[in-house]
């Protein structure tokens, strides 16, 4: 987390694009589009960061593993919040390539997950997509932007 928040109190696309897996790079619809929004979210100016959350999701098979994490972040900047949350493989055995971020996503933070009618907002139906299968990432990796 230290390092995103580096790169975004520096406006450094480049940085960010590195930390991802080279799988994520390689598979992800324009991540630099994508990382030019979620840089577009963070105004100059401080910028803090608070956990709301993380977890990880793991697969183990002898003396190999894979371990993906998760985290949620409420950030606060110039005023405003927002929610942000990361896919992250620290190690995976199976898959080399998919060791660094999977996935990045910032939106408005919003209390409630929900539409008023009971289904998930498309910001966590995004990020409700990660996790690991037969030794492998789920979902399609890249940069949350949200559909107009």
């Amino acid at each position: 987390m230290q390092h995103i928040a580096d790169a975004v109190r520096n406006h450094d696309a480049a940085a960010l694009k590195k930390m991802f897996s080279p799988r994520a790079r390689e598979k992800a619809t324009d991540l630099d589009g994508g990382l030019t929004y979620f840089l577009s979210v963070f105004p100059s100016g401080p910028v803090t960061w608070k956990s709301e959350g993380n977890g990880e999701s793991g697969d183990n098979v002898f003396f190999k593993k894979a371990t993906e994490l998760f985290g949620h972040y409420k950030v606060s900047a110039s005023g405003k919040t927002y929610e942000l949350y990361f896919a992250y493989f620290s190690v995976n055995d199976f898959h080399p390539d998919e060791v660094g971020i999977y996935a990045l996503g910032v939106e408005p933070y919003d209390a409630d997950p929900y539409t008023a009618s009971g289904a998930t907002k498309p910001f966590w139906a995004w990020a409700s997509q990660f996790d690991i299968e037969k030794h492998a990432a789920t979902g399609i990796p890249g940069v949350y932007v949200p559909q107009k």
